[in-house]
């Protein structure tokens, strides 16, 4: 995490559930214009997985690239990122190994033409199994989407992913807590940017 960062945390509580397929509302936030940090922690562990809803992204610089931290650990974090630009028409997978960039290409800055959307599922958040005890395998992953307007010409649109592994070897931990970072810590989320947090499902218990 890049030094002299502040962070800007929210946690709400736990909401229920008797349907296995509920989406529900658990927490949100905006910017506050003077933190590169929007940070959930807490997070309950009452869900089949997460999701996270940014919208009206705005940074205080243009180009300011995003990433992720899970549990206070930004290592072993591997990152896809499938891109489409509307001003020069090319599409390529883009391996993101250990950058902690996602989405790696102008996140919107504080021009009113230039806004952001991003869409963040994080599935297999918890420690636990399907059969409700902790015997989970494989990696803790993410599906994203992104689409960025940078003026009336020039849209970006992002799909892609995350898959977290702490310290390379053995099952992923329950996941508590998730920072949604700007890559550069001199650069902050301006209040204009929300992003809410959601569980879906009822996990097993």
């Amino acid at each position: 995490m890049p030094l002299g960062a502040f962070k800007t945390g929210m946690f709400g509580a736990a909401g229920s559930s008797s349907d296995g397929g509920a989406i529900q509302w658990i927490a949100g936030m905006n910017g506050s214009g003077n933190s590169a940090s929007l940070l959930f922690d807490n997070i309950p562990q009452t869900y089949k997985h997460l999701r996270f809803v940014m919208s009206n992204i705005h940074q205080t610089a243009t180009n300011s690239n995003t990433f992720f931290i899970f549990n206070g650990n930004s290592s072993n974090i591997r990152m896809a990122d499938y891109w489409t630009d509307s001003s020069t028409v090319y599409n390529f997978w883009r391996n993101q190994l250990q950058s902690n960039k996602w989405p790696d290409h102008y996140t919107p800055g504080t021009s009113t033409t230039n806004v952001g959307s991003h869409l963040i599922d994080v599935m297999g958040y918890t420690s636990n199994g399907a059969d409700g005890t902790s015997t989970y395998s494989g990696y803790a992953q993410t599906f994203m989407m992104a689409s960025y307007g940078h003026d009336n010409s020039t849209l970006d649109l992002h799909t892609g992913g995350v898959v977290w592994q702490p310290n390379g070897t053995g099952n992923p931990a329950a996941i508590t807590s998730i920072e949604i970072y700007t890559y550069h810590s001199s650069d902050h989320w301006l209040a204009e940017t929300r992003v809410d947090m959601y569980g879906i499902g009822t996990a097993a218990t």
